[in-house]
């Protein structure tokens, strides 16, 4: 029994049906501007399983009225299901059917029957007749056949319907027997990349209304008996400190053989040095911590050094959550992970370009056997190699606000110059700018897309930022830059990479155009050495709180929010005046920094 297609009715701001055929496409990528309705269609579809209701504080059923419609209309998700096996249908029911057979041979002993071809007699009034019907009905429509069942969930009354069996059964017991139905399907999981990230301290406290209690302590029981059945971490309170010890090394050892199988793949620093430590602390409430220990070479000999999970890289952090609720997620109605719905909202928001590919990859692993739609700004999500193009769908806003939801085959391909959301696709293609074409000067060549949209909105429109996609790809875009003459400065972060990719730079382009190449503090009073520094943090906590109403900070996210928001000059002045004098006081410094590039230039 599995899921076939979702289908969204006026949720949030959709105003016409928006259809996901899962049973075509095992992974669809959506993209499109902020607030177009990405996240919105992720909701939506999670909000189809009752027992997600209680899940991210309910947000997904809060607010889904559509507001840009004065007249109400129906607000609900229909799933079509099907079923391939008649065992799992008269599993659904088999409660029912008993007492329809018990109360039946009660008052006809003599006779035996068959529920399937038995002909049910409404006078005899025996209870569960009419779902003996709706059994018999639905068996002669789907077993044996293509054909699925329709099952609706009103997210207002927050009831379901069978439209096969309406005339049959009562809303109330349509509603309960689609619930069998539900219990039987697929997990439907949701990944936010911005919130739930494991706390520091996971406590070992099962009531849920308890003040420490984490939703983390139920992956962690999913990791225990995934190590060995007979384990439970609500157990290692009372075992004895030895066994504890044993049990906690075992686990350990079978987490660090999953993430290391994967993490390696993903290129993040010193990986193959890496292990992750559990450690139990026995207070009043008893917790677990995670450490990552990593061995360094220290006066010839490897030494073992400590550091929380937040102390090192986004990435490898986000990679860590990721992984984990993923391996280790008890919200799997099936040990072995077939049909589950994975929705992803913003996957690898802190991965590197190299990183972003690898999770392309292993998004299109994870569709194999389950079933993957994702929201992304990354054209590395959509690589062709992993991705097929033609199951990407853009979210737009319409008339009036509304969401809509196209195929790539449905939206005209054209290259926008403003904000475009089709760009990713074409970044994804693999499609070229028209270099010979280029009619742009007093270029500045930047690192990554965060870069450019940082730049084009706190700086005026004097300078054309081009936007590379890590710092090494800086150097393959100055050969363009020399021939067709342009005017232009490349500026990396004064980071490691940076420095190592500058000295790369001049040495393969000489002293003439070294005159150009920048680090970051460089050009700053202040001797800013990342881009990030030239944001206010108070000014990013503000527009975080009150704007995005968000509880985690997240720098990327607030570029994101401004740079598709329809009002960002607005905001900016409003939100940003510290920041934008910093962006300023910087594009003052490239200025004159351009000026003397051309005039050593023109001298040599």
């Amino acid at each position: 029994m599995r899921y076939k297609k979702f289908i969204i009715k006026g949720f949030k701001g959709i105003s016409e049906d928006i259809e996901f055929n899962i049973a075509k496409e095992s992974i669809i990528p959506i993209i499109g501007k902020n607030e177009s309705g990405k996240t919105t269609c992720l909701e939506a579809i999670f909000s189809f399983d009752y027992s997600n209701d209680d899940e991210n504080d309910g947000k997904h059923l809060k607010n889904f009225e559509n507001l840009y419609s004065t007249i109400e209309t129906p607000v609900a998700v229909v799933a079509e299901i099907y079923i391939d096996d008649e065992e799992k249908l008269i599993g659904v029911f088999q409660n029912k059917l008993k007492i329809y057979e018990s109360e039946f041979n009660a008052r006809f002993p003599d006779t035996i029957i068959d529920v399937l071809s038995h002909e049910v007699e409404e006078e005899n009034e025996i209870t569960n007749r009419h779902f003996v019907k709706a059994y018999q009905l639905l068996h002669g429509n789907v077993i044996g056949s293509k054909n699925s069942v329709k099952i609706t969930r009103d997210l207002r009354s927050q009831k379901y319907t069978i439209d096969l069996l309406g005339n049959l059964l009562s809303k109330d017991e349509l509603n309960e027997l689609a619930i069998e139905f539900v219990v039987r399907l697929p997990y439907i999981l949701f990944f936010d990349d911005f919130r739930d990230r494991i706390p520091e301290r996971v406590y070992i406290v099962q009531e849920e209304d308890e003040s420490r209690y984490s939703k983390w302590i139920k992956y962690i029981e999913e990791l225990f008996i995934q190590t060995n059945e007979g384990y439970s971490v609500y157990d290692l309170p009372i075992k004895s400190d030895s066994i504890r010890r044993s049990i906690v090394k075992e686990v350990e050892k079978k987490l660090n053989k999953i993430l290391t199988a994967e993490w390696t793949k993903y290129q993040f620093d010193n990986s193959d040095d890496i292990q992750i430590k559990m450690e139990y602390q026995s207070l009043e409430t008893p917790y677990l911590q995670f450490k990552v220990v990593e061995k360094i070479l220290i006066n010839g000999s490897w030494e073992e050094r400590y550091f929380d999970l937040h102390d090192r890289s986004k990435g490898f952090y986000w990679y860590f959550n990721f992984m984990f609720k993923l391996h280790f997620n008890p919200n799997k109605r099936n040990r072995t992970d077939i049909d589950t719905i994975y929705l992803l909202d913003e996957p690898g928001s802190y991965l590197h370009s190299f990183a972003l590919n690898k999770l392309a990859e292993q998004l299109k692993r994870l569709s194999t056997n389950n079933k993957v739609i994702y929201c992304t700004h990354f054209h590395n999500l959509l690589n062709p190699d992993f991705i097929p193009i033609n199951s990407i769908r853009i979210a737009e806003k319409i008339n009036q606000g509304k969401i809509a939801l196209r195929r790539l085959d449905e939206s005209q391909l054209l290259r926008s110059s403003k904000n475009s959301p089709f760009q990713p696709i074409l970044d994804a293609l693999e499609v070229k700018p028209p270099v010979f074409e280029y009619n742009y000067d007093n270029i500045i060549l930047v690192e990554g897309i965060y870069d450019y949209y940082s730049f084009k909105m706190f700086t005026s429109s004097f300078f054309s930022y081009f936007p590379c996609v890590s710092a090494s790809s800086i150097i393959n875009q100055i050969p363009y830059m020399v021939f067709l003459g342009k005017q232009y400065l490349a500026l990396w972060d004064n980071d490691d990479e940076g420095r190592a990719r500058i000295q790369k730079a001049k040495e393969l382009f000489g002293p003439s155009e070294a005159n150009r190449f920048l680090l970051l503090d460089t050009i700053s009073e202040t001797q800013v050495t990342r881009l990030e520094e030239l944001f206010d943090t108070n000014e990013i906590a503000n527009f975080n709180t009150t704007k995005m109403k968000s509880k985690t900070v997240s720098l990327y996210k607030v570029i994101i929010e401004l740079f598709f928001s329809g009002n960002k000059q607005e905001l900016i002045d409003h939100f940003f005046p510290i920041t934008k004098n910093n962006f300023a006081k910087i594009e003052q410094l490239l200025k004159a920094q351009l000026e003397k590039a051309q005039i050593l230039t023109s001298s040599n």
